[in-house]
């Protein structure tokens, strides 16, 4: 199972990820079989982050046109709209040679275009492309991403309402969200959490993983943020903790 989370900030984008990986597959109680971690965030050119939920396959076949259309440098000058689509289309095509009457799959993708930070979500099944913005700011795919999305629907009415967060606070949610859906999902989102992050440096922008301390730090915050929380409506409904 996966479960891959977009943000788009204000300053940057955040791309967080569980690292589980199932097979096709089945044990005796007929579910997907798992495996050890894997990763499922991919940096390219040191400006581009690709994330695939759904089939294993399908998915090396969206990021091999991504990594192809990259080392070809088509995502330099190339309009955003028009590149996306072309992932779309090419994708389509060559799922197309095994073809099926749904493609399991899906994906997010961050990229620099016209000197600007993008978040594109591709659909599930069919990876029609949609941009994200300061108004919707966020994306999840994979595991049961309904419930991933209500909470940061919730969010984003109570805290974010009018914008996006910025990069910090992106990163802190996407954590915060992938730490909600494997307390729900239990061993179907599995640990270690990868975030990924496509921010400005003084010159350009960079994709970069967040390091291993980094992860623990925000990790950290979401723990102390849900005590404060806990605390303040126990506070409020009278009851003592």
């Amino acid at each position: 199972m996966t479960l891959i989370v977009g943000i788009y900030s204000n300053d940057g984008v955040v791309i967080g990820a569980d690292t589980g990986l199932t097979t096709e597959a089945r044990g005796c109680d007929n579910k997907p079989m798992g495996l050890n971690s894997a990763s499922k965030i991919e940096i390219l050119n040191d400006q581009i982050i690709v994330a695939c939920a759904g089939s294993v396959g399908l998915g090396q076949r969206f990021a091999e046109i991504v990594r192809r259309h990259a080392g070809a440098g088509r995502f330099v000058g190339s309009r955003p709209h028009d590149l996306a689509n072309t992932l779309s289309a090419e994708a389509n095509s060559n799922f197309a040679t095994t073809p099926m009457e749904k493609y399991p799959v899906g994906a997010v993708m961050a990229f620099p275009s016209e000197n600007q930070h993008r978040l594109c979500e591709f659909a599930f099944g069919s990876l029609q492309p949609e941009f994200k913005t300061n108004e919707m700011w966020f994306h999840v795919e994979g595991t049961c991403p309904d419930i991933s999305a209500v909470f940061l629907f919730y969010l984003r009415q109570i805290v974010w309402p009018t914008t996006g967060p910025n990069l910090e606070d992106g990163k802190l949610a996407a954590l915060w969200t992938l730490g909600l859906a494997q307390r729900i999902f239990g061993g179907d989102i599995r640990e270690p959490f990868e975030l990924a992050v496509l921010e400005r440096d003084p010159a350009d922008y960079r994709a970069r993983k967040l390091a291993h301390e980094e992860v623990a730090m925000l990790r950290g915050r979401v723990v102390r943020l849900e005590k404060q929380i806990g605390s303040y409506l126990a506070r409020i409904l009278g009851r003592r903790e």
